[in-house]
This record gives structure tokens, C-alpha cells and sequence, in this order.
């Protein structure tokens, strides 16, 4: 029998052969920035009617609260097409917000109290009432801090005619969309495996204001870093994705399986049905009040937090779980990406490049089902990495036992360069390998890491966190906005923005139930 290096190796000189797939793949970008005042403040601004409807527009939308931008790219093959999508959608806002900015870092600064995060309003429908009750929920459940925390999600899919020849190639007879899912699974299980790497290259979160501290369990993991309340981890890449960012007891009793579509959807479903005591004390209702959706373990699937879900769009109502399990996985969401302060649009061209790399490597190189110990092992490794990963000599978990970063960081580059050389071969190019060079680089000098270069840069000029972040926010803003938007951009956002106005309008108009039956007809999907 072939070991996993030697099918790797076939399978890289297999695909050699085969015609440009990075023709057909699909590339998405969502970016979350919180608006942000002159002074660095939480805005307390309503989401303007200028933007359009948050609920319906296709592009500009929020996420948590009412302040929480998020910014959602239609899937595009060219990576230069997709930032330059990203950057007319910001130019158009940073026009009509006033002289508001946009936190260019995941974690936020200048918070306010708990009570100045107004919730996300999404208007009178049905659907936008739900949408507001599901975030009600997580304030009650969580707190809104954890909430306003910021990050950018990759979304990635593999072209149709690609897998026609993959499965071809393979062997397998079956239905193709049970094979997509079974791919799309293995890919996802090797990306958790080497998920610290990412957080190693692209952690963009060591530091954060006093204020965002709740407890003295989250004060131990940081340091002051000047006099005038700044905090951070010496060695810290993304508090962001660490025990001070997405993170809750709650959701420790999900073991959450990636074995196979079916493993997942049934923990998911059975999280969304079973109780859990602190969230039944609270109670659905109080009076006429709904303080949460249910008071199930989950809400929603969408509120476990994992740094990569398997997606298929859903229709307006329709449950993710249940579009999955009806029609199969259509793309991959990456959700471990920090907002890179180093660019105007949160993420670059290079990080694009280098999850390519890896997700055709996770593709390519075999992967075994992931039983709870190795579940455990990803989770300590990815917590090792957030709030460690810079310390020298910092060892990981694997298979054959602790091993130091950067001896297994080297041994996936070596096999990552091959899967470059691939990829360049169908560009006739060598931007991949370009990338593969300066992503290795990190390894060798720290200060190249953005944790590391954001903490070097803070000491050297003497900055805290929230005049650092203050500083690029302007700059930002000015370097999009001295471009003018094309008129054909302006003109198809400007009518995306009438239209969602005109939908959310619609589906008020269209509500034929009151709320509270609304709602139970969607728990019973559940």
C-alpha cells in the first residue's frame, strides 16, 4: 500500500495533466469592519438608508450590531476582479457614512459599555425580526462584546468540470455530489489539522484595549503593554480566534464531527434541539418579550463557532443544515483569517494566493477520519498557536508526539512548494511560488509575522493599540477614496442599495403569518 507522501506525489503528477482548474474556481470575500467615530468611538448611528436595507442588499449588510458593517463579494474567479470588487463596495460607503471610519483591526478599542453595541435592526419583516431575535439571543446568552469582534471569511469553491475529471480519475462511480461532499469533508478535515499555520502567518490580533477584559481568567493572558491601557500577548498572533475571542463554554459539550456531511448535520441538528439548563433559566420569553430564539444548546447552527463550515446557499427561511443535507455541499467558508491591518481591505492578494496553496495541498494529501482525541489535539494546537505562537521553541501536537513549529511548519512548506511549482505550471507563471517564498520567510523572522510586525511597530513609535489603529483607519479611507468610483460601479451599487429597499419593503408586505407563528414554523425545521 502507497504511503500518504507517495498518493500525494501521484495525485500531484495526476493533476499535472490536467487543464487549468483555477479557471473555475470561485473566490469570495466577507469582510466585517466596525464604524467607528473621528475619536475612535463606537458609532451610535443607525445604518444608513444610503447603504440601502441591511437585510436585502447583496453587498453592504451587518453582522452583529447596528455598527458592524459586513461587506460580501458576489464568488469571482480573478483574485484582482474580487479586490477590486472589495474596494468600489468600500469607496461607496466611506461616501456615505459621513466622516465615520472603519476599524481596520479584528479586535475592537474603544468600546463604551455593553449597552452603547446596539443590536442590528433589520426592520418589521418576519425574517428581519428573526434575524434581530437570533442576536438578542447571543447578547443574552454571551454578552455583546464577544460580538463586535471583527474577521474576514474566505469563501472557496472548486469548479464543476474539474471534479468531473478528479472523480473520473479517482475511480468513483457515484452520484457526484455525494463525492463533491466527501471531498469537500477531507478538505475541510486537513485545513483544521494545519489551521495553527494560519494563525501563525496571518494572526493579526496580539493586542487590545483594557476594556474588552472581562474577567481575571482573561487578564492572565495578557500583559500591559504601555501606561495608557493597552494590552497584548508577548507571543500572541490572534487573540481574535483564542480564549479571548470567539470562544464559550457553552458549545464545549459540541464535539463536532467532519468525518462526513451526515456526522455533521446530525450534531449540529441534535445542539439545536437539546436544552441547555443556563439558557432554559433564562427563558424564550419574558412577557411579551423574546429574549432568545430557543433555548436549545445552539440557536442556530451559524452560532458554533468553528474556523471552517461547509456551505451551500440557503433560500430566505431555509435552515443551512437543511440545504446541506438536502443538495450537498456547494462551497467552503474559511473563517480563521484576522483582518490584516496591513491592507485597505482587510486581506491581500498574497493570503489569497497562499489559501490556494493550501487548499489544493488539503485536497491533494490524504486524510484519515478525525476521531475526539484528534479533535483534542487540533483544539490545543490552534489554542497553542493564538496565544503562543511566536515564543521560540514553541512546540505543537502531532501524531508522532510534540514536535517543535517550526521543524513541522517546514516539512508542510517543502510539500506546499510542490503544490506552488503545480499551480504556477497552469498560470505560466510564478506568482504562487513568489508567495510560497515570503509566506516561508515568517518562519525564519518573527517580526515579518503581522502580530510580530504590529507589536515591533506599536514599541518603536510609541503608539497604544488605539492610536495605532486610529492612524491606518485614516490613511485607509484616504487611500480608497482617492480613487472616484467608475460610474458603472456607482450605478449597479447604487441601484443594489434601491433595490433591497424595495425587497425589504416587499417582505413586509408579503408576511401573512404574525411573528410568533412565523417563528415556530421555522423552530419545527430545525
Amino acid at each position: 500500500m502507497a504511503s500518504d507522501d507517495q498518493q500525494f506525489q501521484s495525485y500531484l503528477q495526476a493533476l499535472a495533466s490536467f487543464s487549468n482548474p483555477l479557471v473555475e474556481v470561485g473566490r469570495g470575500i466577507e469582510r466585517e469592519a466596525l464604524r467607528v467615530t473621528p475619536l475612535g468611538h463606537l458609532s451610535k448611528r443607525r445604518h444608513g438608508k444610503k447603504l440601502g436595507a441591511s437585510l436585502t442588499h447583496p453587498h453592504i449588510t451587518t453582522d452583529y450590531a447596528e455598527s458592524l458593517l459586513e461587506f460580501v463579494t458576489p464568488p469571482l474567479e480573478d483574485v484582482e476582479q474580487l479586490l477590486h470588487f472589495l474596494t468600489s463596495v468600500l469607496n461607496f460607503t466611506y461616501q456615505r457614512i459621513g466622516d465615520e471610519l472603519l476599524w481596520p483591526i479584528s479586535m475592537p478599542c474603544s468600546l463604551g459599555e455593553e449597552e452603547d453595541i446596539k443590536i442590528a435592526d433589520y426592520g418589521q419583516s418576519n425574517l428581519g425580526q428573526l434575524k434581530r431575535l437570533y442576536r438578542r439571543g447571543l447578547k443574552n446568552r454571551y454578552g455583546s462584546m464577544m460580538q463586535i469582534i471583527s474577521g474576514i471569511h474566505y469563501n472557496f469553491s472548486f469548479g464543476n468540470n474539474f471534479w468531473m475529471h478528479w472523480q473520473s480519475y479517482l475511480g468513483d462511480k457515484g452520484e457526484q455530489q455525494q463525492f463533491k461532499n466527501r471531498q469537500y469533508f477531507a478538505v475541510i478535515r486537513n485545513l483544521r489539522k494545519y489551521n495553527w499555520l494560519i494563525y501563525y502567518l496571518f494572526g493579526a490580533s496580539p493586542t487590545l484595549c483594557q476594556k474588552f477584559i472581562q474577567n481575571d481568567e482573561q487578564r492572565a493572558l495578557t500583559e500591559p503593554f504601555d501606561q495608557e491601557g493597552s494590552l497584548y500577548g508577548p507571543y500572541a498572533t490572534t487573540f481574535r480566534m483564542s480564549d479571548l475571542g470567539y470562544q464559550n463554554s457553552a458549545q464545549s459539550s459540541i464535539d463536532l464531527s467532519f468525518n462526513s456531511l451526515e456526522d455533521y448535520t446530525t450534531v449540529l441538528r441534535k445542539a439545536m434541539q437539546t436544552p441547555h439548563p443556563p439558557f432554559a433559566k433564562l427563558g424564550v420569553k419574558r412577557g411579551q418579550e423574546y429574549l432568545q430564539l430557543s433555548d436549545t444548546i445552539l440557536q442556530v447552527e451559524n452560532e458554533f463557532y468553528t474556523q471552517v463550515r461547509p456551505k451551500r446557499l440557503a433560500l430566505s427561511d431555509e435552515l443551512p443544515t437543511n440545504a446541506l443535507a438536502d443538495r450537498g455541499v456547494e462551497y467552503l467558508e474559511l473563517r480563521m483569517l484576522d483582518v490584516n491591518p496591513y491592507s485597505p481591505l482587510g486581506i491581500d492578494a498574497d493570503q489569497i494566493y497562499f489559501l490556494d496553496l493550501l487548499l489544493f495541498y488539503s485536497l491533494l494529501y490524504p486524510v484519515d477520519n478525525v476521531d475526539r482525541k484528534g479533535r483534542e489535539m487540533i483544539y490545543h494546537n490552534n489554542r497553542q498557536v493564538a496565544l503562543f505562537g511566536r515564543k521560540p521553541g514553541i512546540t505543537i501536537q502531532t501524531a508522532s508526539g510534540e514536535r517543535p513549529l517550526r521543524q513541522e511548519a517546514q516539512q508542510l512548506f517543502a510539500q506546499l512548494e510542490e503544490v506552488a511549482h503545480l499551480l504556477d505550471g497552469w498560470q505560466k507563471g510564478k506568482r504562487y511560488h513568489t508567495v510560497w517564498q515570503q509566506q516561508r520567510a515568517k518562519l525564519d523572522d518573527l517580526d515579518l509575522t503581522p502580530s510580530g510586525r504590529m507589536v515591533k511597530e506599536m514599541r518603536e513609535d510609541h503608539l497604544n493599540f488605539s492610536d495605532f489603529a486610529m492612524d491606518l483607519a485614516v490613511n485607509y479611507r484616504q487611500q480608497i477614496t482617492a480613487t472616484s468610483l467608475g460610474e458603472l460601479e456607482e450605478n449597479y451599487l447604487l441601484a443594489a442599495a434601491r433595490d433591497s429597499l424595495l425587497k425589504e419593503r416587499e417582505l413586509v408586505n408579503s408576511d401573512t403569518l404574525d411573528f410568533d407563528q412565523y417563528l415556530a414554523n421555522y423552530l419545527r425545521n430545525s
